[in-house]
């Protein structure tokens, strides 16, 4: 389990409830990865997939071949950080069944033509994103809809930059006033609530 793992399945409920999913429970043994939830009084099985790679992967049915639980979903969230190395975001998509089972369908041709021998066992990864020339990729174009969340705990670039700088006015500020060099100022700040 990755360290987002549970950022990300908050995320994908939170994205379910802006889009009118209600009573959104997770499946007993689950551990999130299966929510049953309501839209418009209808009860609906939604598959959540977490992603910090922006890649989503899927195991198959050994005795089958077949997608497993795919057949079952009424909707597929992916929910993926926006950024491997510097995350910020949580990009939440939600997916027909239909058009994630023609993706992986894509991928796993692709998968088989270049080794025949591919277990049954073996996962199959989907990108979000075009990112690899020859396989099949940019899934989120399929993607029924999409929510933008921000990344607990994440600073953006230019927040971090803002209060460097605002840091930086104060030392300089405070520095001036006690006639000393700036080198020997350093700035605390407290939140008491």
């Amino acid at each position: 389990m990755n360290e987002y793992q549970a950022i990300l399945r908050q995320s994908a409920r939170k994205a379910l409830s802006e889009r009118g999913y209600e009573r959104i429970e997770p499946v007993r043994g689950a551990a999130g990865a299966r929510l049953e939830c309501t839209k418009n009084g209808a009860s609906v099985l939604a598959l959540v997939r977490t992603s910090a790679n922006r890649a989503v992967g899927w195991m198959r049915d050994e005795a089958t071949g077949a997608w497993r639980g795919l057949h079952e979903a009424g909707v597929v969230v992916v929910a993926a950080l926006d950024d491997e190395s510097k995350p910020t975001r949580v990009e939440v998509y939600g997916f027909a069944p239909s058009a994630l089972r023609e993706a992986l369908d894509a991928m796993l041709a692709v998968r088989v033509a270049r080794a025949p021998e591919l277990a049954r066992s073996a996962p199959v990864f989907v990108y979000l994103d075009d990112r690899r020339p020859g396989l099949p990729g940019g899934v989120k174009d399929a993607a029924l809809w999409r929510t933008t969340l921000p990344l607990p705990g994440a600073q953006s670039a230019s927040a971090a930059a803002a209060k460097a700088g605002f840091v930086a006015r104060v030392r300089e500020q405070f520095a001036r006033l006690m006639g000393v060099p700036v080198d020997k100022v350093a700035v605390e700040f407290r939140v008491t609530v």
